[in-house]
């Protein structure tokens, strides 16, 4: 759950929205092979001038999405190849996102696990409709953190800077769809985490440096260089062993 929904820096829905995933897994080649489906629900009526993926003031399912991807351990280095489509749920255009907006994006994912420290590079490339590279560079750490097995608890802290190269309006394919207003760096986000399986708490604070990231509303004077956001999150995990 988090308030408001905000994706690679963008606001897309204002107030109370809930994410759900799920997904399964099979281990393959030395790795991990798994796929899921994650969607977001708007919970609340947005006001007029509030963003909202459905484009209109009821609530309901703004985004469906699928992914599969394959992972594998090289040593500390975790390593994560896979594809992603996004489905916009709205049947026109009103604001939000409508189905004219699905697209499809292959990625690369790389995190260093070393103890207590967790530095990752992340690479999105859009094949469809918003033809362009995205990259998240981002570390976090643990300040505080349980050395028993149960319950597993921490305090965590993190940062993440994203850039976009290719992924803003085109003077040489006008019809292209984009995300942001320029190439370069988005946003940067700072957050801090309380972990206590199986929930997890986060307060975020984004420094927005795209024009489209510090939109906050439909009125054009709505704008934010600085936004701060929080979600709660629990996961719940089911293991299945074949028989030996």
């Amino acid at each position: 759950m988090s308030v408001p929904y905000v994706w690679r820096g963008i606001e897309r829905a204002s107030d109370v929205n809930t994410q759900a995933e799920v997904y399964g897994g099979f281990g393959f080649a030395g790795g991990y092979v798994s796929s899921g489906l994650w969607a977001n629900l708007e919970l609340s009526h947005q006001h007029a001038s509030e963003l909202s993926d459905l484009g209109a003031d009821a609530p309901g399912l703004g985004e469906l999405d699928w992914w599969a991807h394959y992972s594998r351990p090289f040593g500390k280095l975790q390593t994560t190849l896979g594809l992603i489509h996004y489905g916009h749920r709205a049947t026109a255009v009103g604001g939000g996102r409508s189905r004219r907006d699905n697209t499809a994006e292959l990625y690369a994912i790389a995190q260093i696990r070393l103890h207590q420290f967790y530095p990752e590079l992340a690479i999105f490339y859009d094949v469809d409709e918003v033809v362009g590279l995205y990259v998240e560079a981002s570390v976090e750490a643990a300040l505080i953190a349980n050395p028993y097995p149960w319950p597993k608890a921490a305090a965590l802290v993190g940062v993440q800077t994203a850039f976009n190269w290719g992924q803003e309006p085109s003077a040489q394919h006008p019809q292209q769809q984009s995300y942001f207003a320029r190439s370069g760096l988005t946003h940067t986000d700072l957050w801090i985490a309380a972990l206590v399986r199986p929930f997890r708490l986060e307060g975020h604070l984004t420094l927005n440096r795209d024009a489209r990231t510090r939109i906050v509303a439909i009125a054009p004077d709505r704008v934010r260089p600085v936004r701060f956001w929080v979600e709660l999150s629990a996961t719940a995990l089911m293991r299945s062993r074949g028989r030996p």
